[in-house]
């Protein structure tokens, strides 16, 4: 056990804790790891402090992963901000919408843009929303239905795509998390290892399609989708920000070019690195080498086309790059949090009061229920899942769980409170996006994500006996439609079948 007892819990419960009641990721961490500093240091100051910027953050910053990690979130950040600025995916998906006559294309068509979309959650928001707002209303959709299918494939989608800066960013924690328990693994094979268990995230993503393919809605969309079919819809545009990206001139051009090229440099670098088997730094080298070259192509074409001057451009990248430092700033703290954690044996006591007590087969289903709640509560995604997984991969090694399916559990629950939480800035952007009310938007979402985790959590469950994903994953999806079929057959209505009665009885 812990020689620092009952301390050892207190950072990362203190981080959980003003996480719910500050909705402040990063004033969570930070203040967690001062306490935990001071803890460490037994309570003489002088030292806390010399620890908390010595071994806590300078150590942090300096090591050769976590700057390699850094740089390429940056640049990342810097392509994403240039390639929204261009508006050359807006082009694409206009041209793709020309081809649209009927409420059910228009619906599968933004669930295939938002899969297309997989760069950034942001920009499929920023985007998706205001390029099929128009052929909604044409069409009868609710913005509140388009919303909830921006939103499943925002950050799910992005979730799902380990070179993404979601990818990057978690493998970084995971990575992390291994190394403080003695375990080596590049942060590339960790989180593609959790993908197969990513059973919400995967949910999130293919529930869409089977809502829009039954025609079948249930809890508060219901009323959203008649008056939108009534032609009571109150459609107004509630943000500058929309009317702006409605108006831009853009070119499909501007975005294929620097896809093409982020695509073939990225390929080109992998098979030169021996892909499968690259070290972590060959991986992080191979993104950020693809991703610079096609910010420069991307910066090339706006000029070109004259959507920009050079120094705009330039501005816009730079923007971007800031963008990013709030997700830098907690990256940092999580680390130095999970270096503390480590230090004082947090998870070795947890281990030892908690295993009695929670059966090896339900840790998994457990920690999810965990992350769940956690990132519901703050909105987010990733300060939940640098709270969690830290905790969760001793706890699993203590318990002999399997490693891969709680770290995965810890994962996709986190991703959660990001994909429906009202105070998520996702679902905000969603709502942004699509020009509707950001509560109207949550509370017509949450049912559904709600049939979804429950088939994820019925799922995790199992997978304290099984461990096999060619099993688990279909099962978990088998869950989703089975629970998707049983709530509408008793709350849900198909609202075009319910009007057209209605006016036949009149």
């Amino acid at each position: 056990m812990s020689e620092y007892g009952i301390l050892s819990i207190i950072p990362p419960l203190l981080a959980i804790f003003l996480a719910f009641k500050t909705r402040d990721v990063i004033l969570s961490l930070f203040t967690s790891l001062i306490v935990g500093a001071v803890i460490a240091a037994r309570g003489n100051l002088y030292i806390a402090l010399v620890n908390f910027w010595q071994k806590y953050i300078f150590a942090q910053l300096t090591s050769a992963w976590s700057a390699e990690l850094i740089i390429l979130m940056t640049i990342i950040g810097g392509f994403v901000a240039i390639l929204e600025a261009s508006g050359g995916i807006e082009a694409m998906t206009k041209k793709l919408s020309t081809v649209i006559g009927s409420r059910v294309k228009l619906q599968l068509m933004a669930w295939f843009g938002g899969i297309c979309l997989f760069f950034s959650d942001s920009a499929n928001c920023l985007i998706l929303g205001p390029v099929f707002r128009s052929v909604a209303d044409r069409l009868q959709v609710s913005r509140e239905k388009l919303a909830y299918i921006v939103d499943s494939t925002a950050s799910p989608v992005c979730m799902l795509v380990p070179i993404t800066s979601w990818g990057v960013l978690i493998g970084g924690f995971i990575e992390a998390a291994m190394k403080e328990n003695g375990l080596a693994i590049d942060a590339f094979s960790a989180y593609t290892s959790t993908l197969p268990y990513q059973f919400y995230t995967v949910l999130a993503v293919c529930m869409v399609p089977l809502v829009i393919l039954s025609k079948k809605e249930f809890g508060p969309m219901i009323a959203f989708e008649r008056a939108a079919l009534q032609g009571n819809a109150k459609n107004e545009t509630r943000d500058s920000l929309v009317n702006e990206i409605d108006k831009k001139q853009s070119y499909a051009s501007v975005a294929i070019i620097p896809f093409t090229v982020l695509i073939i440099v990225m390929v080109v670098m992998f098979i030169s690195f021996g892909f499968p088997n690259m070290t972590s730094a060959q991986f992080r080298i191979s993104l950020a080498s693809a991703y610079f070259l096609a910010t420069l192509a991307c910066i090339f074409m706006v000029v070109v086309k004259r959507i920009m001057n050079l120094t705009r451009a330039i501005e816009s990248v730079i923007g971007g790059c800031k963008s990013m430092m709030p997700v830098l700033i907690m990256l940092v703290a999580a680390f130095g949090l999970g270096s503390i954690c480590s230090e004082m044996n947090t998870a070795h006591y947890l281990a030892d009061i908690t295993l009695p007590f929670i059966p090896t087969t339900m840790l998994a289903a457990v920690i999810f229920v965990i992350s769940v709640g956690i990132s519901f509560a703050t909105g987010s995604a990733n300060g939940t899942q640098a709270i969690i997984i830290p905790l969760a991969i001793p706890l699993a090694i203590a318990a002999k769980a399997p490693l891969i399916i709680v770290i995965s559990a810890a994962v996709t629950g986190g991703l959660f409170g990001d994909h429906c939480s009202p105070i998520s800035d996702t679902s905000i952007l969603s709502s942004m996006g699509c020009a509707c009310d950001p509560v109207d938007h949550a509370r017509t979402q949450l049912p559904y994500a709600m049939v979804a985790a429950g088939a994820a959590f019925i799922t995790f469950i199992v997978a304290g006996f099984i461990h096999n994903p060619v099993i688990l994953m279909p099962l978990s999806i088998l869950l989703g439609i089975v629970g998707y079929g049983i709530t509408v057959k008793f709350y849900g209505q198909n609202i075009t079948e319910t009007i057209k009665n209605s006016a036949e009885e009149v």
